[in-house]
């Protein structure tokens, strides 16, 4: 005479284990839950702390100043007509930080090194606002001179106060997409990160060389450094 041994209701394999695994993966879920630390979470915060609306500095006197919070926007084209099909006249952009998922995801501030991008959104954001940095110790709040150098960087705090960095463009370096120079942001200054204005006019630079720079010039020669790198890649 046979006798079972077991019946359907009794457990079998590592039951305790699977039990215990759940309930610890429950309470990891919480535990990250109540610290902010899960992924939807962290990817809230990621878009308020890019996306947040910043407010530009007002020029009282028509000159830049160093401290100065500024855009770069390279301007559309003036032509909008349509000669290709499915090829849109190009629209105005702004030059914006293109960090890592990865890298926002895992820390508070932007981490250099990092790509730049040519953003369509126009608003001033943590992304696409600079700060005008002197590079020979000129205090904030004094002008910007045509021959000085200078820095553009990205905000404090959360932005993580990266220079803007232009190299020359080599075989292995260069741009991704248009092959020209590569310009990143770094978090240390070097001779890549010096900048100048110089006057549209070939012809006058001499002349105003140590004249505080204009409002309107700044933004004809941010123009022509856009122009100049041809790295700005849409997205």
């Amino acid at each position: 005479m046979s006798v079972r041994t077991y019946n359907p209701s009794v457990r079998v394999g590592n039951w305790n284990e699977d039990i215990q695994l759940e309930e610890d993966t429950l309470k990891d879920f919480l535990e990250r839950r109540e610290k902010g630390e899960l992924l939807y979470q962290k990817r809230s915060q990621l878009q308020q702390t890019l996306f947040d609306r910043l407010q530009l500095s007002i020029s009282r006197d028509g000159l830049v100043h160093f401290g100065d919070k500024v855009n770069l926007r390279c301007p559309g084209a003036r032509d909008k007509t349509k000669f290709f099909a499915h090829v849109e006249p190009r629209a105005d952009c702004q030059l914006a930080v293109s960090p890592a998922i990865q890298k926002i995801l895992e820390a508070k501030k932007i981490e250099g090194p990092c790509n730049t991008a040519g953003s369509k959104e126009l608003g001033a954001n943590l992304r696409n606002t600079f700060v005008i940095t002197s590079a020979d110790g000129t205090p904030c709040g004094q002008p910007l001179r045509y021959g000085q150098k200078f820095f553009l960087c990205t905000l404090d705090n959360e932005g993580g106060s990266l220079f803007l960095s232009s190299d020359r463009a080599t075989t292995g370096k260069s741009a991704p997409r248009s092959r020209h120079q590569d310009v990143t942001y770094v978090p240390e200054p070097s001779f890549l990160t010096e900048f100048q204005i110089l006057h549209f006019n070939p012809q006058l630079r001499l002349e105003y060389e140590g004249i505080a720079v204009p409002v309107s010039n700044l933004c004809f020669c941010i123009e022509e450094i856009i122009e100049k790198f041809k790295t700005i890649e849409k997205r």
